[in-house]
Order: C-alpha cells, then structure tokens, then sequence
C-alpha cells in the first residue's frame, strides 16, 4: 500500500508542479519574481498539514495520496519556477524574433533547459517520499508501513521499530539510485 500512496502521489504531485511553474513563465518580463502562493506554500512545515489534512480527507486514502502529491508540488513546482527564470533570456527572445509562438517556446527552449534541475529535483524526491508516506500513513492508515510503525510504537516492539527504519532507509537508497540510474542514461549531459 506504501508503494501505491507513493506512485500515485508522485504522479499527481509531479504533473500539477510542472504545470504550475511552466504557468508562471512570462517571456516579456526580465524581472521575474516568484509567486507569492508558491513562497507561502513552501515555508509550512509539511508535518504541521497533517492534522488539516486529516480534518478535510478524515483519513482516507485519497487524504495521504493528496498528503504526498501535496508535498511532491511544492517541491517540484518550486524548481521548476526557479529553472524557467534562470533559462536565458536571449534563447526567449531569439525564438520569439524568428516567430515562435508560447507553446514552441515552452517545448523547445524552456523544457529542455530546465531538465537538468528538474532531475535534481527528482532525485531528491525518490528519497523523500517515503518519509512523507510514513507522515501521511502515521495517524490515519489501516494498512502499509507506516500503519506497522505506528503498531510497534503503541506495544513497544523496539525490534520491529528497528527493522521497518532499515525498510524504510532502503527503500530511499533504491529509489535515489534507481532515479539516478534513470537519468544517466536518459540524460547523459548531466
């Protein structure tokens, strides 16, 4: 059930963030500023939306799904703003002199010179979402790993607390080296 939460909030996540910050690209405007939204969102503490996650989905599955993509957007949009504004202008303008409309633009210009921090990006979130399964699984969920954490924490089963951490470490290790792996064949510039 861990597994499933993760893909499906990754997938979520993922699509709305690049979306988000593709939309806040202006071409016209060489002072670009990050959108207030976006600043807001990324300062809370992802543990303190727990409860009003929890309070709005109840604890249901699409609550912890909702929890992870949560957590996956801000990220990923928070990169992917930051590397359309440090995509060079001059490339913008050139296009746009030879005629490209905003959708040419986005798919070949900003798209490929944002890959490189997008995969940074990535990366990071292959390793950190298991431990915002294990937030989102901690209080609300019947089944998957953070449910059996929360189970020996309540009768004290210290040796099942020690292997599910273990679990957990490698599942963020396999999946960091598993994206890595990813991304050095597919983009082998970086």
């Amino acid at each position: 059930m861990s597994v499933y939460r993760c893909i499906f909030g990754f997938a979520i996540g993922y699509v709305t963030g690049i979306l988000y910050g593709l939309s806040g690209q202006k071409e016209s405007r060489p002072e670009r500023k990050m959108p207030i939204l976006l600043t807001f969102s990324r300062n809370i503490p992802l543990l303190a939306l727990i409860p009003l996650f929890l309070y709005w989905f109840g604890g249901t599955e699409i609550g912890m799904i909702l929890y992870i993509a949560f957590a996956v957007f801000i990220i990923v949009a928070t990169n992917t703003q930051q590397a359309v504004f440090n995509v060079p202008q001059n490339l913008i303008e050139q296009a746009q002199m030879l005629g490209a409309d905003r959708k040419r633009i986005i798919c070949d210009i900003i798209f490929p010179c944002i890959q490189g921090e997008l995969a940074g990006a990535i990366k990071y979130l292959a390793s950190l979402i298991w431990a915002v399964s294990l937030a989102s699984e901690y209080l609300a969920s019947s089944s998957g790993m953070g449910f059996l954490i929360y189970q020996s924490y309540s009768f004290s089963d210290m040796g099942k607390l020690i292997v599910l951490s273990i679990v957990y470490c490698f599942l963020s290790i396999c999946s960091y080296h598993f994206v890595n792996l990813y991304f050095k064949k597919k983009l082998t510039w970086i």
